[in-house]
């Protein structure tokens, strides 16, 4: 059985990879803070398909963890946890700052210093989740977007790096309709969904089959590469 580590997998586009990972007939690893999440959705789950793992991938401790309840092998990695502050760069704390790009582009160094050779030793795959705020700039959203631009330029380097051994490449969402969204209006949701050429926001669905792609053999000759996954929103202007 292929083994698969996938972050913020309680929720979003992490469950949804997690879902169709254990579908594929992975053994899946997955972390997320969330214990409830995981716990409800161990329940769907054979225990020697799905594992969950509670902790906070900025804590070098599970990754620590996880390189040791991995036997060796990581055949697909998919780093997809983020956090978010919406404030202005000049209103952020420094423990505000630093927790997204630890979450984020700490949780890579992380997962490579632990995982290497049992990445290696299966010429796995990983997989890091950005998004259109490394491409395009939203107010609110400064260390989001440069962590997230850092993931981009992170995966270009471990390709080079790490090829043929190890694939990298990363995958850009769009407006996925996540949990994120929940507190959305339905005027904010409709004009998103304007914005986007495909008149819609994605399904988280949507992104991890793009993942799951990326994780397979499927794409053997696909290395350092950035995936938008955004139904072309970021292509459009409202010229209204």
């Amino acid at each position: 059985m292929k083994t698969a580590i996938v972050t913020g997998a309680a929720s979003g586009i992490g469950l949804a990879t997690t879902r169709q990972l254990v579908e594929a007939g992975y053994r899946v690893h997955a972390v997320d803070r969330a214990e409830d999440g995981l716990s409800r959705e161990s329940k769907n789950h054979d225990s020697s398909s799905f594992i969950p793992h509670v902790g906070d991938v900025s804590d070098e401790q599970l990754w620590s963890s996880l390189s040791t309840s991995v036997d060796g092998q990581v055949d697909v990695l998919v780093h997809n946890a983020f956090a978010l502050h919406l404030k202005p760069l000049h209103l952020q704390t420094k423990d505000e700052w630093t927790l997204q790009w630890e979450v984020m582009v700490g949780a890579v160094f992380y997962s490579v210093a632990h995982l290497h050779d049992a990445l290696l030793s299966a010429s796995g795959s990983m997989v890091l989740v950005s998004s259109v705020h490394s491409r395009i700039g939203i107010p609110g959203h400064p260390a989001y977007a440069a962590a997230k631009g850092a993931l981009n330029a992170l995966a270009r380097q471990l390709a080079v790096e790490y090829g043929p051994g190890i694939r990298v490449n990363s995958v850009i969402p769009g407006p996925i309709r996540t949990p994120v969204w929940d507190s959305a209006s339905k005027e904010d949701l409709a004009e998103v969904a304007h914005q986007t050429p495909l008149g819609r926001l994605g399904h988280p669905e949507e992104v991890a089959r793009v993942i799951c792609f990326l994780g397979s053999t499927d794409s053997s000759y696909i290395h350092g590469a950035e995936i938008v996954v955004d139904g072309g929103w970021s292509i459009a202007k409202d010229s209204r």
